[in-house]
């Protein structure tokens, strides 16, 4: 069986390059799906997305079912009509994360990375609805088990600067503990061990996805802040995953500090800081 992003050539829009401008509409997305996507059929059992493959496109159900498979090929949920899949890749994912399997014969409309990289480059508003919209597709993705409501504030830091977020959550104990505390599991462990700060919730490393499940969480509204203390002389192969958090947090307008000048600024804006903190450690 040959799988469906093998036979995936160069794609065409589907409408004419003298298309009026999509900059005004809310749900840009669906829109360039309808006008720059091209149709697709396959059949039951075929392969649609493989893992490690090399992401191009992303994809929208417009009739079946595909199911989403684990490592195990094991059917993780399931995609219906309106679902879209395959959009990891636009947030710098190298390899696809995931397999998805027509469970139904599937109705298909595709977009080609490239052009969608095309039309985001026409506009500097375009690309900014673009991004909003791409955020809440991936915040969609992640599981929500933070519940609707806000209060929260996310702490990050790299390994270099874990010893620096340790001071200042230190000092601002009082503070963050009014708080609902998210943060890297390697992070939160060490602050809640060592500052007696109480974190609500542990997500995945850096690498391993939990900037992406921060970032998701700004995109939702839920952040009252993010402290992200960031090494800037070492790279990191999860750059693009950092990224994307900052860039969420600059869409929703989540105050986002990544060095502990403005760290302090953000700690002290918060209700019941102060310029001299408080330092229980």
């Amino acid at each position: 069986m040959r799988e469906f992003a093998d036979r995936m050539g160069p794609m065409k829009s589907a409408s004419s390059e003298g298309q009026s401008s999509d900059d005004d509409d809310a749900d840009l997305l669906l829109k360039w799906f309808e006008n720059h996507g091209e149709d697709r059929t396959e059949p039951a059992g075929e392969i649609l997305m493989s893992a490690g493959e090399t992401p191009r496109w992303m994809a929208r159900i417009d009739s079946g079912i595909a199911a989403v498979l684990d490592g195990d090929g094991a059917e993780s949920h399931t995609l219906t009509v309106g679902d879209l899949f395959g959009e990891l890749g636009l947030v710098g994912k190298r390899v696809r994360t995931a397999t998805v399997q027509a469970v139904s014969r599937v109705s298909l409309k595709v977009l080609s990375y490239q052009t969608i990289d095309r039309f985001r480059g026409e506009s500097l508003e375009q690309r900014s609805l673009f991004d909003q919209a791409l955020s809440e597709l991936i915040a969609s993705r992640v599981p929500d088990p933070l519940g609707p409501d806000g209060g929260w504030v996310a702490l990050v830091a790299h390994d270099q600067k874990k010893d620096q977020l340790e001071q200042l959550v230190c000092q601002y104990q009082q503070t963050l503990s009014n708080y609902k505390i998210v943060a890297t599991r390697t992070t939160g462990s060490r602050l809640s061990s060592q500052c007696q700060l109480p974190v609500r919730k542990l997500v995945c490393s850096g690498p391993l996805g939990g900037d992406l499940e921060i970032g998701a969480m700004a995109a939702r509204g839920q952040l009252e802040a993010v402290i992200f203390l960031r090494d800037g002389l070492s790279s990191h192969a999860h750059g693009s995953d950092i990224d994307a958090l900052v860039r969420a947090c600059e869409i929703a307008e989540v105050p986002c500090a990544t060095n502990r000048a403005t760290a302090l600024m953000v700690l002290q804006s918060l209700p019941n800081g102060d310029s001299e903190g408080s330092s229980p450690c």
